[in-house]
């Protein structure tokens, strides 16, 4: 975990953007999970990285940037890392390339590689694949609902 701490204070003392992203502010920071998407390159390491900064002090451990493309993950799971995380006082987890490790280990004639790939932006893909999916399911879920059509009346 130390480590982890080590990287996290040099990635946060060495961002530098020059922009600051209104959505920052329209995020509820409180939620227990949040999810940022986009493409690869637009900034999103970069405003995770700016929100430790802009809301944490270097050396505060309530606050943790990890990627998970960190070899630590190869045999270990984000969820016992997690508690270790909190039950160091740790309040603020921010987990980048969530599912770059999972594509990176699958074998080449994997289902999901044929598909998705393996290399940069493979993981991006995955995740938009599968938020595509659960819109659709909560759409479905929800044309059934009585209550949300009667809104329309």
């Amino acid at each position: 975990m130390e480590e982890f701490f080590r990287t996290h204070t040099y990635l946060v003392e060495h961002t530098n953007a020059t922009v600051r992203r209104t959505l920052m502010d329209e995020i509820d920071w409180s939620d227990r999970m949040i999810g940022i998407k986009g493409t690869r390159g637009v900034g999103k390491t970069t405003f995770l990285l700016q929100y430790a900064k802009e809301h944490f002090h270097t050396g505060d451990r309530q606050c943790l940037y990890v990627n998970m493309n960190n070899f630590y993950f190869q045999g270990r799971s984000m969820v016992d890392f997690a508690g270790e995380f909190y039950r160091r006082g740790g309040k603020v987890l921010l987990v980048d390339q969530v599912f770059e490790p999972f594509l990176a280990s699958q074998s080449a004639g994997s289902l999901f590689v044929q598909y998705f790939g393996s290399g940069k932006g493979s993981g991006a893909a995955l995740f938009f694949f599968v938020i595509e999916f659960v819109g659709i399911g909560i759409c479905l879920f929800f044309r059934n609902l009585k209550q949300i059509w009667a809104l329309e009346n």
